[in-house]
């Protein structure tokens, strides 16, 4: 035995040897040094003496349990509540020590002391460094949460003034009687109110893409159709007496593939916006191929153009939001630049490439790779047999509380052959005895008493699929399209509505197409939205 209690002797950790009376036969360096205590004021004595906490239960009867059973005990204190008698130098530094009781052999037992502080403080650090980044995290999503509706906000209060002017001045340019100078600055208001709307939903599309809250809907989709589609109504919007607009399908036409044509419509759409704006004569092009390996598909789009160029050590720069090439850039095109950043930012969500081609003055190539799925074409849904079409105005009842909103969407619908009738608020709306009168109801959402989410999950309990009920709404975020359909809406207008949206939404009720969004609103409970 003293040889091994010389080896204890030089050990770090604390060593108290008893024996089976309790007197204390060894007291190491260590503990001389935690406890101040030196071992000639210890050795002889009883350990209740020397650690009065022993004596008390149930520290005292865990011991004698020990020392009958020969079993090992483990005890675990801080400096203030522990067995041994031990010092803190520090007393602003918590310290942690762990004590163990073993028998050594027959009759000869040992408290053993393990001074564990510094593990224990790397816990409670990196416990502390949790707690922080869950508050970080919390004030990020908060922040994150503010600026949403920030922007929403925003949307909805700069929206629906720009539908009166933007519907007014359409309302007004419509007036044969109209001087051409006064038409020509009507249509520069209509224009610019336009041209801010789009700045609003760029923003907005940003907004979703950086906070990654962009879903993707893969659907069946006629590959060829689709360019062709996009095309057509970009070929609209250039000067065709300077620019020529040109395709190159490299694909059948009876191709098929599963894509998202909303994000992808989206970057064809921002690319060839690009291209028409910075392209002052010559010639754009649109190429499409298929490149397919043993492993995967890909819809490869190049947006080829003769106009300005861009330079290439620029390139950073322009993908980074709310930048363009340089300040002349911006005065002369004008634009929020977050064209590139939108495209980029998509491009990334759908798991493809793109890549940047360009000589300044000669023009650009930009080419997108996406990752597809060919598919076989569906099976062909018979066409219903259009109805004979209605000859009787079309009763459409419009839920809207701002009188300026009112009086436009009555002027917009007086071209339609229909009967408008209006209520300012959901609970005026379900106060109508028969509502299965009206072929449409256009209902906003935010109304004051009730709005239109509880008011058309209210309609959907009373009428089910019964009604046609379509959201006007300057509030586009896909939370709140998502909030208009899970209500019951089938479809969902965003603000400013043109009367050539109007007259197709009343066209597919005449002609018996119109399409309803497939959520199964009967099985949801109505919230108190």
């Amino acid at each position: 035995m003293p040889s091994i209690l010389g080896y204890l002797d030089h050990i770090p950790q604390g060593y108290c040897v008893f024996d089976s009376s309790r007197v204390v036969i060894f007291w190491n360096q260590a503990l001389e040094m935690w406890t101040s205590i030196n071992r000639d004021k210890v050795l002889g004595r009883k350990l209740e003496d020397v650690c009065p906490k022993i004596a008390t239960e149930p520290y005292s009867g865990v011991i004698e349990d020990a020392i009958q059973s020969q079993a090992p005990v483990f005890f675990s204190a801080t400096l203030h509540n522990h067995l041994m008698p031990l010092n803190c130098k520090d007393p602003d530094k918590r310290q942690v020590h762990q004590t163990y009781m073993v028998t050594l052999e027959r009759g000869i037992y040992a408290l053993i002391v393990e001074n564990v502080t510094s593990i224990f403080h790397i816990v409670q650090d990196h416990r502390n460094t949790i707690t922080k980044l869950k508050i970080a995290e919390s004030d990020a999503r908060n922040a994150e949460q503010a600026k949403t509706s920030f922007l929403a906000n925003m949307s909805h209060e700069i929206r629906t003034p720009l539908n009166a002017i933007i519907g007014f001045c359409e309302e007004v340019m419509d007036d044969e009687d109209l001087k051409s100078s006064h038409r020509d600055m009507l249509q520069l208001v209509s224009e610019s109110g336009k041209n801010l709307s789009r700045i609003v939903g760029d923003v907005l599309e940003y907004s979703r893409i950086e906070a990654h809250r962009i879903d993707l809907d893969p659907q069946p989709t006629n590959l060829t159709r689709f360019i062709q589609s996009i095309v057509k109504l970009y070929g609209k919007c250039i000067d065709t007496g300077r620019v020529q607009l040109k395709t190159e399908l490299a694909v059948d036409s009876r191709l098929w593939v599963e894509v998202d044509e909303t994000r992808l419509g989206q970057i064809i759409s921002n690319l060839l916006s690009n291209a028409i704006k910075f392209t002052k004569e010559g010639t754009i092009w649109v190429k499409v191929e298929l490149k397919t390996n043993q492993s995967e598909s890909h819809i490869v789009i190049a947006i080829e153009d003769t106009g300005i160029g861009i330079d290439l050590s620029k390139i950073e720069r322009l993908l980074m939001p709310f930048e363009q090439g340089d300040l002349s850039t911006t005065k002369t095109y004008g634009g929020t630049g977050l064209g590139l950043s939108i495209v980029k930012g998509l491009i990334e969500q759908m798991s493809g490439v793109f890549d940047v081609e360009s000589k300044l003055g000669e023009g650009a190539r930009v080419t997108v790779s996406i990752p597809t799925q060919v598919i076989d074409a569906p099976e062909s849904v018979p066409i219903p047999i259009q109805q004979a079409k209605l000859l009787h105005r079309l009763r459409v009842l419009v839920a809207e509380d701002r009188a300026t909103e009112r009086r436009l969407i009555a002027k917009q619908l007086s071209h339609f052959n229909t009967s408008v009738d209006f209520v300012e608020n959901g609970k005026e709306l379900l106060q109508i005895s028969d509502l299965s009168s009206y072929e449409l109801i256009l209902m906003d959402c935010k109304m004051p008493v009730m709005n239109g989410y509880h008011t058309t999950a209210l309609l959907r309990e009373r009428y089910g699929k019964g009604l046609r009920i379509v959201a006007l709404t300057a509030s586009v975020s896909e939370a709140e399209i998502d909030r208009a359909f899970e209500a019951g809406m089938d479809q969902v207008l965003a603000k400013p509505v043109s009367k050539d949206q109007l007259r197709e939404l009343l066209s597919s009720i005449r002609d018996n197409t119109f399409k309803r969004h497939e959520t199964d609103f009967l099985e949801k409970k109505v919230k108190a939205i």
